[in-house]
């Protein structure tokens, strides 16, 4: 999605969950998870789309409802759950580079911070998030790449690829 249109044509209630904002909680001055941590790594997703050697990279977000306590209510007061996490899995395609194919995950727990990035800490493999979740994220890939490369894609330790800049 890095044009306005395509941006926008993700904007649809069933597309949306209620997150942490600054105004959330008994302090203001908490940091905004919505607007800080998930915005930076929205941010830093469509920079990993638009870098050089990249043809295309394949991004699956999601939200953890696994043990939610608290809801939200919408302007017409109707109740939603509140995530307990927030996730990312991706696979980039490059032609340019061996390996052609790369990836790795990201689960931030949602909850006020003040960080405003990804650490290493948040980081893992696709497996390890497939695995926490108990979803196949990329069903389609071995059939693409064989099973013995899908493997290695989803099992690899996003630590020890340069392209993703994790420290």
């Amino acid at each position: 999605r890095i044009t306005a249109l395509a941006n926008e044509q993700t904007y649809y209630g069933t597309n949306m969950t209620p997150q942490i904002n600054k105004n959330t909680g008994d302090s203001e001055a908490r940091a905004d998870f919505n607007g800080g941590i998930w915005s930076n790594l929205e941010t830093q997703v469509r920079d990993w789309a638009r870098a050089d050697g990249t043809d295309t990279l394949y991004v699956v977000t999601g939200c953890d409802l696994k043990d939610a306590k608290y809801t939200a209510e919408d302007n017409d007061g109707k109740k939603m759950t509140v995530p307990t996490g927030y996730y990312k899995a991706l696979i980039r395609y490059s032609a340019s580079q061996t390996p052609h194919y790369s990836g790795f995950a990201v689960y931030l727990v949602h909850e006020p911070t003040t960080r405003s990035n990804i650490r290493k800490e948040d980081v893992m493999s696709i497996d390890a998030l497939e695995e926490k979740l108990g979803i196949d994220f990329f069903v389609n890939l071995p059939a693409v790449v064989g099973a013995d490369e899908a493997a290695r894609i989803e099992a690899a330790d996003p630590l020890e690829n340069k392209f993703w800049g994790i420290n």
